[in-house]
């Protein structure tokens, strides 16, 4: 994968829109193990340790797709997005799951958990709006598998917005 990917990168006059599509897809590849190892952090006590490793395989994770979306390949492109966004989710879970520190107190415990909610809300945002990023590819002809994860996604993350059931009535019992 990493020659496939070299080899596209270093193609210059000669890239092509399917060397162009084969180091996409190699490079989406290469980033789901980086992806795999970020997920595998768990925090726990020692949380300070573990929080900080978490933060740093999460970024190593992003610029791995952001690499991938760079090729300008619209099926690598959507399924970038699509994994990003759910990074994003998944650390904002994580803090939410977290190990809480021990000792503390009913009302220390509370404004830990309201702590924790401020500090995961922004991930949630930011899953939201790239989840929506590929919802709107639609509008312009793009929809794959990760586009329609991605609707999907944004289903259970505003279902009060994405979640609504389309209710049709056949049109000749309408009519009566």
């Amino acid at each position: 994968m990493r020659d496939v990917q070299r080899a596209d990168l270093a193609a210059g006059r000669a890239r092509t829109d399917r060397t162009r599509y084969l180091g996409g897809m190699a490079t989406l590849a290469l980033a789901r193990p980086v992806a795999d190892d970020y997920r595998k952090v768990a925090l726990v006590e020692p949380l300070k340790r573990q929080l900080k490793l978490k933060k740093d395989k999460l970024e190593i994770a992003l610029k791995a797709y952001a690499a991938a979306a760079d090729f300008g390949v619209a099926e690598v492109s959507t399924a970038a997005t699509y994994q990003t966004a759910e990074l994003y989710r998944d650390f904002g879970k994580a803090l939410m799951t977290s190990q809480r520190p021990k000792g503390l107190k009913k009302d220390e415990l509370e404004q830990y958990n309201v702590m924790l909610e401020e500090q995961a809300f922004p991930f949630e945002e930011k899953a939201i709006e790239l989840h929506e990023v590929n919802a709107k590819r639609t509008a312009n002809g793009i929809y794959d598998s990760s586009v329609r994860d991605s609707i999907v996604a944004l289903g259970q993350l505003r279902p009060a917005r994405y979640g609504k059931v389309e209710r049709a009535e056949r049109t000749v019992d309408a009519i009566r």
